[in-house]
């Protein structure tokens, strides 16, 4: 990330390699009264100019935070599906569900669904 690319008000995320910021900490980027970037750290003001890699103008020791996720982990983790439909049955007023049966079936059910 490019120091050009950062502005007031933007968070960014701290790496371990700082002294006065914690790791993974998340700081508000600052201006003073100069225009000058900087961090609120344990010390006062960590400004951006003094963490950059050279010539190249990229930001060392910080970053974007990682965008959040969409779905909850607890949607992934298995067996939970089967109990957040049973809520969001109950919470809607739906009583019964269609479900694909995959053994074999009597003749006398009505197709290759049973109601649950």
């Amino acid at each position: 990330m490019k120091l050009c690319d950062v502005k007031p008000g933007d968070k960014l995320v701290a790496d371990h390699g700082f002294m006065c910021l914690r790791a993974g900490a998340t700081v508000e980027v600052a201006a003073d009264d100069k225009g000058t970037l900087y961090v609120p750290c344990k010390r006062g003001r960590h400004y951006l100019d003094g963490q950059l890699d050279g010539p190249a103008a990229n930001l060392m020791g910080l970053s974007r935070p990682a965008p959040r996720r969409i779905l909850p982990d607890l949607l992934e983790r298995s067996g939970s599906l089967p109990i957040l439909l049973t809520l969001w049955m109950r919470v809607t007023g739906l009583t019964a569900m269609r479900r694909p049966i995959l053994a074999q079936q009597p003749d006398d059910r009505p197709g290759p669904f049973e109601l649950i």
